[in-house]
């Protein structure tokens, strides 16, 4: 552990709320008459003193459209009667709507992170493929596996 980084552990400080601006500006992003629904999203949307809608605005128009998920530590057993559990496998599904999606999971002392990303059909060599690979070689170094790292998709 003493090679990983601990970026990212101050997300306990943010605000909430401002989780939820950056939630709902993404949304906002892709099906924009949301926000005329509701008289509090609406009121959230054309407030031009709110922060937290300009914070994520600028902040969000900088993202490829990534969503970062964490289930948090799975509470499953290891073995269950004869049965013993090896190994998991997370994939979370990518869509047009959020083209990559970064995904971890902690279960039984381990972490497992899994990184998809939706190009279409044919495009195998695609600038967006390679620039996946470099953003999962680039998050195996922070994570502390940089010898994992390699030029190949999968």
């Amino acid at each position: 552990m003493e090679r990983n980084r601990t970026a990212g552990r101050e997300i306990s400080l943010i605000d909430p709320m401002l989780i939820d601006a950056f939630n709902f500006v993404l949304s906002l992003q892709l099906i924009p008459e949301a926000s005329e629904r509701t008289k509090n999203l609406s009121a959230f949307v054309h407030d031009t003193k709110n922060a937290a809608l300009r914070i994520s605005q600028k902040s969000i128009s900088g993202l490829p459209g990534t969503i970062i998920t964490n289930l948090g530590r799975l509470n499953y057993p290891e073995t269950y009667g004869n049965l013993r559990l090896d190994r998991m496998f997370f994939i979370v599904g990518a869509s047009r709507f959020t083209p990559l999606i970064l995904g971890g999971v902690g279960l039984n002392g381990k972490l497992v992170f899994s990184l998809n990303y939706v190009e279409k059909v044919g495009d195998e060599g695609s600038s967006l493929a390679s620039d996946m690979i470099r953003i999962r070689n680039r998050a195996l170094e922070l994570l502390g596996f940089p010898e994992k790292a390699n030029d190949r998709a999968m």
